[in-house]
This record gives C-alpha cells, structure tokens and sequence, in this order.
C-alpha cells in the first residue's frame, strides 16, 4: 500500500510551515478538457510516478496513465485508467510524483494537478485539483522535478525554486528560492525529502534528509540548505533516489552514494567504471543509467548494473512509495514500461500483475 507524505523531519521548522499556509492564495489558472485522441506518433519524455505514469510526445502533447484517486491523471476525473488519457495542452516536459504531476508547458508555464495537502502542487494552498493548474504572473520555467511532498524547478533565469518539503530552510506553500546559484537541474526525490542539483557550473548540492548519507556530503547530518563538498570536480547530472542518490560526471564516469541499493557510503563511488555514461535516474529502490552507446542498464542485486535493453534515449524508474516500475524512451521514439502494473501504471491496457520485460505502450 502505498504510504501517507511523510511527517515532516527535525530539520523543518513548524512556524516557517505555518507562515507559508498563510501565504495569500495567487491567482491560478485551469485548463480545460480534451478530447480522445490518437497516440503520437513518437515519444519525447516520460515519467514514472508511483503507480502513474505521464509522458510527452514528440508533438507536444501530454499523456497520463494508471492510478488517479487524487486526480494526478489531471483529465478532470479520478478513474484509474490503463491507458493513456491526453492532457489539454501543448508541452515541454512532465514530472510525476507520489499521487500529484507538475509539468512545463511549451510556452514555459508551470502547471500542477493532483493531491495537495503537503502544498505539493506549490500554488498557495492545500487544495488538490483534478486539472492542470498554474499560479498567475509566475515567471516563467525550464524544468520541474516533483517527489513525494516537494517539488524543484529551474526557471529560464537560471534560479531554483521549491516548495512543499523540499524548500530550503523548511515547508513553503508557493515556490521558495533554491539558494543564490544558476542551476542547471535540480532533482527532487519523492518518498525521503531530499534534493540534488547541479549549477551552471558543474558544482554538485544537495540538501534535505540524510540519515542514510543520500547527500553524498560525507556524514549523516541533515542539511536545510544547499551543500556542496569543496574540490569535489564537475557533473553534468544528478538523480536523487529513495535512500541514495547517482549522478553522472563531466567525464561520463557514474557514480552512487547512499544506502541504496547496497552503497553504503556517504561519498560518491564510481559504479561500472570501464562504461562511459550519459544519463541516469533512481528510483526509490534501485536505479537505471544509460551508456553512451544508448545501452539501458539497471541495477540488479548488490547495485550492480545489468543489461536490460539496447537503443535507449531516456529512463525514469517510479521514486515514490510502493513505486516499482520503469519507464523508458528508445533512440526510435517509442515507449516502453516494465514492473510492477497494480493500477495500469505501464499504460498496457489491463491492470495487475508483473511486466518482466520493457513492453511497448501502443
């Protein structure tokens, strides 16, 4: 079953959490319905919530599938459905969460739906919404990256923002900044509170909860605000998992730290170094990376990597909960899911059971 938000740590402070729920509620926008329509004909991005699951299409339309109790499908209803549902609208880019969806419009608009009673959707209160929704007048954004009860994003200046349990210094029910630093990517981990980022610059922060040395920062000691390791050298990515986080380096080397899946160490160490490494994403109990080669591995026993499948462009594994499935783009454009299927999450047209091979979502 899948679990409650977590009860926010030690490290967050009760009167910031109250401060923030007295924000006055902005102006916010909804979208409307759409209509039935056919697959696109390729895919661009997917991403695998806990048991939702949400991609783009090469034509900028948005697709959401599996779980919808609390309307994280954002098609206005709360229906499962084991298949995909298109979402009104012309998009960049999506981040599924917990039981709640962020996404990046084409114009550059952040929109959230879904479950909101941590101010996962960071629009000024803790209502949820069965439909996209943004905050009116906000500047505009690059990316969005939601967990379980917080969500990151960068805006074109270059800024990092977060809200719910993942803002710096504690909860925030409207976007907080992330920090003086010109990000490239910030990634929020959905089930454990803790964010990674990358600045411009290819320097590494982390902050949230740490009990597990998820930070990679060398202890076990929660931080409230970005933190970096001095002289740690450059990354082009990190990805924050359930209890450990992977990242890539500038060099392609892939690196790991945490407890998860078998680390067990508070810095970074380097996982199958005789690949050279492009992308990666962690899940709440695992993680997937793909060479330069555009061959997907995914961990196995032990944090070992293992060949899954060949011709990959992008991956995300589910990061929330009970999430135990993956999703993933192949270089050709086409979709594929694997795992765990309880609520349809693989968009397969049934629910139940185990997929134990990317199947194709058509």
């Amino acid at each position: 079953m899948t679990p409650a938000p977590r009860t926010p740590t030690r490290w967050y402070r009760v009167a910031r959490w109250l401060a923030a729920a007295a924000l006055v509620v902005p102006a916010v926008a909804a979208l409307t319905a759409a209509p039935a329509a056919a697959l696109p004909a390729g895919w661009a991005q997917v991403s695998a919530g806990d048991a939702h699951t949400c991609a783009v299409g090469q034509d900028k339309t948005l697709w959401c599938w599996g779980e919808n109790n609390r309307g994280q499908l954002g098609v206005g209803t709360q229906v499962d459905s084991a298949v995909p549902v298109k979402v009104p609208g012309s998009w960049r880019s999506v981040s599924a969460g917990w039981r709640h969806t962020c996404a990046v419009s084409n114009a550059g608009n952040r929109y959230c739906w879904g479950y909101n009673g941590a101010s996962n959707l960071g629009l000024g209160d803790q209502v949820d919404r069965l439909t996209p929704q943004r905050v009116l007048g906000e500047p505009t954004w690059s990316s969005v990256s939601v967990g379980n009860a917080l969500g990151c994003g960068v805006r074109t200046d270059g800024r990092g923002y977060c809200w719910g349990q993942g803002a710096p210094g504690g909860p925030a029910a409207l976007p907080a900044l992330a920090g003086p630093q010109a990000w490239r990517s910030l990634s929020a981990q959905s089930d454990n509170d803790h964010v990674c980022g990358v600045t411009t610059a290819g320097v590494r922060f982390c902050w949230g909860v740490n009990a597990q040395g998820q930070l990679g920062l060398g202890d076990t000691v929660s931080r409230s605000a970005p933190t970096r390791v001095i002289g740690e050298g450059s990354w082009a990515s990190v990805a924050a998992g359930g209890y450990h986080t992977c990242g890539i380096r500038s060099t392609g080397v892939l690196q790991c730290w945490g407890e998860e899946p078998a680390f067990g160490t508070l810095r970074p160490v380097t996982v199958s170094p005789l690949v050279t490494w492009a992308s990666v994403s962690s899940g709440q109990g695992g993680y997937c990376a793909i060479s330069a080669a555009s061959n997907l591995y995914c961990a196995a026993a032990h944090g070992q990597l293992a060949l899954t499948a060949a011709q990959m462009a992008s991956v995300d594994l589910a990061t929330s909960g009970e999430g135990d499935h993956v999703c993933a783009v192949s270089i050709a454009a086409r979709l594929y899911c694997w795992g765990a299927n309880d609520s349809g999450q693989l968009g397969l047209g049934f629910a139940g059971g185990r997929v134990l091979v990317p199947t194709l979502v058509s």
